[in-house]
């Protein structure tokens, strides 16, 4: 019987995808944006469409709640721990309120317009793409060379805490570019419980604190940018914000810590299958620290090889030795803080068969 070969594992917060959605440091100021551009849509949406004045309703009470949930957000270190009171509050119906507008202003950043011009100041969110072509680079770089197929060099997880179709959509354009956003959600993503997918038995993600999706682009083949007007427009009706009005899409973002014995599981499994771990711009927050307990710790990591890929790669670095326990060899733990494209470790590649496939092809 063959060895099981040993599976690869990246952990990815929200700097894997700062290209495309904001870190802590900028979301508020682009938050901003978002009401602002819910403010002019109201202003003018009638104009555009005189017959669409339940439409116009529900944006003018979009930008009301959007205006208030970011003065909350402001007053709090990051969004994450404004949702963390309203989850020990039990303040449940300005948490859902909170996940609709939420939910509204993810979906408004897959289709904002991207500027053509850098912001002068750091603090201030540069979009460079709608889907962070590293992403793209990064499933590339995992697929063998073999001709009109995709086979990965070794099982790869994602542990993903993030909001964005980054990850999702350039899976899809590698293994199903022909089909819908629907059709690959629905029928080429095995679901094996609430937080993990298996796409072909080659690649499992694991949803930490649920995702970002919306029903708007299920007949979608890639995400099409400047469609903030009519996919909001579409989406926000008049009495989306009532308290008895659900939306499924808008409750497919969740966070850890409401179900974080079940998540960590899955998460620990995984890394534990794993000789390698690459953890890309995830800083290991105080809010996330029991999570992370579960899954990332010593007893587990201690024959593994972690790769921190960060522009502040040595304090993330530091924090695990002194808040996990973690100090490797270092041998074993290699700082990368060059984040122009996402690591791939190169023993993942079986040398005799990369030959032979060189050599066949």
């Amino acid at each position: 019987m063959s060895e099981k070969k040993e599976e690869l594992t990246y952990i990815l917060g929200a700097g894997a995808s700062f290209q495309s959605i904001p870190v802590v440091k900028t979301f508020n100021k682009r938050f901003d944006s978002f009401v602002k551009f819910l403010d002019d849509s109201s202003k003018t949406i009638v104009q555009s469409y005189p017959e669409s004045n339940n439409n116009n309703t529900g944006l003018k009470e979009a930008l009301k709640v959007a205006k208030i949930i970011a003065a909350e957000f402001k007053s709090h270190q990051s969004f994450d721990t404004y949702f963390k009171k309203l989850f020990h509050t039990k303040n449940l119906d300005k948490l859902n309120l909170s996940r609709k507008i939420i939910h509204l202003y993810f979906l408004w950043e897959h289709i904002a317009t991207i500027p053509q011009i850098k912001p002068e100041s750091d603090d201030v969110f540069w979009k460079q793409a709608i889907i962070d072509k590293r992403y793209d680079a990064l499933i590339a770089g995992l697929l063998m060379p073999d001709k009109d197929t995709c086979n990965l060099f070794c099982k790869t997880n994602f542990i993903t805490w993030n909001y964005d179709l980054n990850l999702l959509e350039s899976i899809k354009n590698y293994f199903y570019p022909e089909e819908s956003f629907r059709e690959f959600l629905k029928t080429k993503i095995k679901v094996i419980n609430e937080y993990e997918w298996s796409v072909d038995g080659k690649i499992s993600i694991i949803n930490m604190n649920g995702y970002f999706y919306s029903n708007l682009f299920d007949e979608m083949k890639f995400i099409v940018r400047n469609k903030g007007n009519e996919l909001l427009r579409t989406k926000v009706t008049k009495n989306y914000f009532d308290n008895n009005y659900s939306d499924n899409d808008a409750e497919l973002i969740k966070f850890a810590w409401e179900s974080e014995n079940q998540v960590s599981k899955v998460a620990a499994e995984k890394i534990n299958n794993s000789k390698n771990i690459v953890v890309i711009g995830y800083t290991f927050p105080l809010y996330n620290r029991l999570i992370d307990y579960k899954y990332f710790e010593r007893n587990i990591l201690i024959n593994k090889k972690l790769y921190i890929q960060d522009p502040d790669a040595d304090n993330i670095a530091e924090g695990l030795k002194d808040n996990f326990n973690i100090n490797l060899d270092p041998s074993r733990l290699k700082r990368i803080k060059n984040c122009d494209s996402f690591y791939v470790p190169s023993d993942i590649i079986d040398e005799e068969i990369f030959k032979n496939k060189i050599s066949i092809g």
